[in-house]
């Protein structure tokens, strides 16, 4: 069981990377729940889950995913992952974020709970701060 649920998992992560949303929304339960902080809504359902993935595609249409790790315990799966892409659209939110053209490359750690073969609820935690610094929206200590 703990391997077929890493399975989906990676499925889902690879899915994001693949800008498959359909196929992402396939690994979910349909009473989904995703935990993110830096949403507007950070208990989103499958609806906000699906228009947050269309939002980051259109913020970084270039976005690719690599997955690190990936640990399984009970009905848990935490993930590690990566993303690199270029930001060549809006980031909206208290301080919106012009396109600046940058590359950037986010590590993630999420979470999964899983329920009858599919991802029930999601927390998910990422660098935030560095970012914003590689978009030059915070400045880098020296």
């Amino acid at each position: 069981m703990l391997e077929q649920n890493k399975a989906v998992v990676r499925a889902y992560w690879e899915a994001f990377g693949a800008h498959d949303i359909d196929g992402m929304v396939r690994c979910l339960a349909p009473d989904f729940v995703s935990h993110d902080p830096a949403l507007p809504n950070p208990d989103g359902d499958l609806a906000s889950e699906r228009a947050q993935v269309e939002g980051t595609y259109a913020t970084f249409p270039d976005l690719a995913l690599g997955v690190e790790d990936l640990i399984a315990e009970g009905d848990m799966v935490v993930s590690r992952w990566t993303w690199t892409a270029t930001h060549t659209g809006e980031i909206h939110g208290a301080v919106p974020i012009p396109p600046t053209g940058r590359k950037v490359t986010v590590e993630v750690i999420s979470i999964q709970r899983m329920a009858s073969g599919k991802i029930a609820e999601k927390w998910i935690s990422f660098d935030a701060l560095g970012l914003l610094q590689q978009l030059g929206a915070a400045p880098i200590a020296r």
